[in-house]
């Protein structure tokens, strides 16, 4: 199988050609350096998950948007249902505080690594991707094990 794939059977790894980006000046391969700051948009739109403010939470996402995590699977794409959720959610969590640990920027948005810390003092981790159209979140899924939230 590695071996048809272009790999080493010895390591069991294929070797991916992607665009190369730099961490530091989040400029991609083609040269393309994003509109906004990303690290600065990451840790606004993650402070906004803080403190039940739905709406603050909505005004980073575009009108036309994806959303995705464990308990929505399949998505939401409306503001309606999207507002709902975030209610709900944010209304169950009001004091937890997101931190990003790590961030790559990618030619349409990032990808980032991220740390949670509930009221209980109970942490955990995940990742998302978000992709941005004219600097607002156009599709954002979010990825972790969701047995950490299950009481």
């Amino acid at each position: 199988f590695f071996e048809k794939m272009g790999g080493h059977p010895e390591t069991n790894f294929v070797i991916l050609s992607l665009p190369c980006f730099d961490l530091f000046s989040a400029t991609n391969s083609i040269g393309k350096e994003p509109s906004v700051d990303l690290g600065t948009f990451c840790d606004s739109w993650l402070k906004a998950w803080t403190g039940n403010q739905p709406e603050l939470l909505l005004s980073f996402y575009a009108s036309e948007f994806f959303y995705s995590d464990p308990a929505r699977p399949g998505g939401i794409t409306e503001l309606d249902e999207f507002r709902t959720y975030l209610n709900r959610l944010l209304g169950k969590y009001p004091d937890w505080v997101w931190q990003r640990e790590l961030l790559v920027p990618t030619s349409n948005g990032f990808v980032f690594k991220w740390s949670v810390c509930l009221k209980s003092g109970k942490t955990f981790s995940g990742m998302d991707l978000v992709e941005l159209s004219q600097e607002k979140i156009s599709r954002n899924e979010v990825y972790f094990d969701p047995s950490v939230l299950k009481e």
